[in-house]
């Protein structure tokens, strides 16, 4: 597990550094889940998909799965929204 956290955080910073990140559409699904396979490619089998069980980690238990399309599709929703 700490091997994971390690090499997904180094994923991170290659992910800023190498100016990737400007090349992520900014406030859609599509963007956090190229994020996601960015950062856990070759650590997870599901990388940049969206779960369709539900999954916890230490003790933290991400998103419902049964709610998490309808989470996704309101996010994008408020992301449009002009900021003030």
């Amino acid at each position: 597990m700490k091997n994971i956290d390690k090499k997904s955080l180094e994923n991170a910073y290659r992910l800023f550094e190498s100016e990737a990140i400007n090349k992520i559409e900014i406030g859609t699904t599509k963007g956090l889940q190229q994020i996601h396979k960015y950062l856990f490619e070759n650590l997870y089998d599901f990388v940049g998909k969206i779960h369709t069980q539900n999954i916890s980690k230490g003790g933290f238990r991400f998103a419902t799965a049964l709610y998490l399309k309808e989470i996704l599709v309101k996010s994008a929703a408020l992301a449009k929204l002009p900021a003030r």
